[in-house]
């Protein structure tokens, strides 16, 4: 009997008693915790402190780097940071219907980095002969402007590709020979473009390299035709290639507003042409022609010979970029006489036909 008593005894306490490897997993009724489990809670809280001053401190870094790096650092930035201009095309000039005097194009300038010439005795042979360009020509220009300013990475040999080279550039890039061709590239530009050529040349006069007006309307009308240049700062890597942009460093270009004139181009060519056969036959020094519609008081034409090109107005005299109907002072003389007449028979003091002689010198009152 005592045996089984102490068997059923073992056995209400193997049920009862709980194990010793169950303390580290169980709370007791309090809702406190075992010893080791605090511990393992203690130890997360303690990690994720220390991470969280981590970040903190990664945080705090990246804001001084943001707002006031280091000189070394800040150099090394700016020479990542590259800021571009956005070209906006200046307003066009036209006639009465529409018709161009003056508009704008997209043409593209040549330039080389020197620093990335990798061949430079073969580099100017290469590209000259596919260009049409000097290869003496080309290293000068480098050689001149690596003693001008050294370490200089943007050397322009052409100002204005013609259509021809930007073709043959283009082909020559698409096949290069292995390990020939690099450090050069071309660039967009806009230029000034006058399609009717001499036509009303005094008239719309010409802008400068620059794009700004010099002479004509095109000066007249600068601050309604001239546009408005975007910008960009962007960060780029070491091959120079743009990584991203700042919603706050983009500056969007603007066009310039066009132009409409009331000459009409037709009657503006008649006017040259007859205008020059007048002063040609009669041998005159130049000429000047204005036609105004009679219901509206608009000037139609306005001619002046000898004209000139604004394509080409660096290669003319100045004094032939002067409009001279508007700007030069002449004296009535016989083109006041219309009036004179006029009155006179509208006060009765002449009749219709009659002549005057003006053989005799004295004076005649009306």
């Amino acid at each position: 009997m005592k045996k089984s008593e102490n068997t059923q005894h073992d056995v209400r306490t193997l049920r009862i008693a709980p194990s010793r490897q169950s303390h580290r997993f169980h709370t007791d009724a309090s809702g406190l915790c075992w010893p080791h489990e605090r511990r393992s809670r203690i130890f997360a809280k303690l990690c994720l402190c220390g991470l969280t001053l981590v970040m903190l401190g990664i945080v705090a870094r990246v804001a001084q780097l943001q707002t006031a790096p280091p000189q070394q650092i800040a150099n090394m930035l700016d020479t990542q940071n590259s800021k571009t201009t956005l070209l906006a095309r200046r307003g066009n000039l036209t006639d009465r219907h529409g018709r161009i005097f003056a508009t704008t194009r997209v043409a593209y300038r040549l330039f080389v980095d020197p620093q990335m010439v990798r061949e430079p005795n073969t580099f100017s042979e290469h590209v000259g002969f596919a260009l049409g360009i000097n290869p003496a020509y080309i290293d000068k220009t480098i050689h001149d402007a690596l003693i001008k300013r050294p370490g200089n990475r943007y050397v322009v040999i052409s100002k204005r590709m013609t259509d021809e080279q930007v073709v043959k550039f283009d082909e020559l890039m698409a096949n290069p020979p292995a390990g020939k061709i690099t450090g050069i590239a071309k660039e967009p530009i806009l230029v000034r473009e006058y399609p009717m050529g001499p036509l009303a040349g005094q008239i719309i006069g010409f802008t400068g390299f620059e794009g700004h007006g010099i002479e004509g309307l095109e000066r007249q009308f600068e601050k309604i035709m001239a546009p408005q240049l975007g910008r960009v700062s962007y960060w780029r890597d070491t091959r120079r290639k743009p990584l991203w942009v700042e919603p706050a460093q983009y500056q969007a270009p603007q066009d310039g507003a066009g132009v409409r004139l009331s000459i009409d181009a037709i009657i503006q060519t008649l006017a040259e042409q007859h205008l020059a056969q007048a002063v040609t036959q009669y041998k005159a020094e130049s000429g000047q022609m204005v036609i105004m519609s009679p219901k509206t008081g608009e000037i139609l034409a306005m001619a002046n010979f000898p004209s000139f090109d604004p394509t080409t107005y660096s290669k003319v005299e100045s004094k032939l970029y002067r409009n001279r109907c508007v700007t030069d002072v002449f004296e009535p003389g016989s083109t006041f006489k219309p009036f004179v007449w006029a009155m006179a028979t509208q006060t009765g003091a002449m009749r219709p036909g009659q002549e005057i002689d003006c053989t005799t010198s004295g004076v005649y009152r009306l």
